[in-house]
């Protein structure tokens, strides 16, 4: 008696309503009933209002998004905030909720700005006011040039020079796992529609069943902007590897 008082007296949300039907219209509404500890009745009630409910749901989204057009408090420190997200990501630099917070804070000293809240919410509008999407770090695939039959003949060639005088049984495959240099966040802000490259390299290890190291050996990678770069191919000279460009 007690439990079918309460569920008299409670009230529930459009959300709840339209998540209980979704499910009522999936399995019964006897199922939908006791899976939401809601009477079957209400359950056959909602399902003939759905249309209304979804009505309202609807209006109470546009609201939500025409309050995401209201103008800045503070639009001289937004558009530095700006400028520093842009540059960070000129530079591949990941940048973070926490990040932008922390730079919000700095330049409201800069600009006097007392009393300044940079809570969640200012957060989630700044990034809706200027199209900021939060986005898995990917790599941009690399183009074929132009001339690769020569490209591809060179670097055979280069590659038979390498590995004339070294046994096949020192010729080993392996597999590889992408270590990034800075271990940044997985994700990172950015502009909707904008591209990313990453800059990691595949990190290996030299290893034979037997345990046998080879001290001398060539590491093939492809033409990313990481893996050739000077101070990499330096770092990997260092550790005993010529470095060969795979077209």
């Amino acid at each position: 008696m007690d439990d079918l008082i309460r569920r008299k007296n409670r009230s529930y949300t459009i959300a709840f309503k339209l998540e209980v039907i979704g499910y009522a219209e999936n399995t019964s509404n006897r199922h939908a009933s006791r899976f939401y500890n809601v009477d079957r009745k209400r359950v056959q009630e909602w399902r003939k209002k759905k249309t209304e409910f979804e009505i309202i749901k609807n209006k109470g989204q546009a609201r939500v998004l025409k309050g995401r057009g209201r103008k800045a408090m503070y639009p001289t420190l937004e558009e530095e905030l700006l400028d520093y997200i842009r540059k960070k990501r000129e530079e591949k630099n990941a940048v973070t909720t926490s990040m932008i917070k922390k730079k919000a804070k700095e330049l409201s000293k800069t600009f006097n700005i007392e009393d300044a809240q940079f809570s969640h919410g200012w957060i989630v509008r700044f990034k809706n006011r200027h199209n900021l999407v939060e986005r898995t770090r990917t790599q941009i695939a690399q183009k074929f040039p132009e001339d690769i039959p020569l490209v591809v003949r060179n670097f055979l060639k280069k590659t038979r020079e390498k590995t004339i005088n070294i046994e096949k049984k020192f010729i080993i495959s392996f597999d590889e796992t992408p270590m990034w240099f800075d271990m940044p966040r997985n994700s990172t802000l950015e502009f909707q529609g904008d591209l990313m490259i990453s800059t990691y390299i595949p990190r290996v290890i030299r290893a034979r069943p037997n345990g046998f190291f080879k001290n001398k050996g060539i590491i093939f990678v492809d033409r990313h902007n990481s893996h050739i770069r000077d101070d990499v191919i330096k770092a990997l000279n260092i550790e005993g590897l010529d470095v060969l460009e795979i077209p």
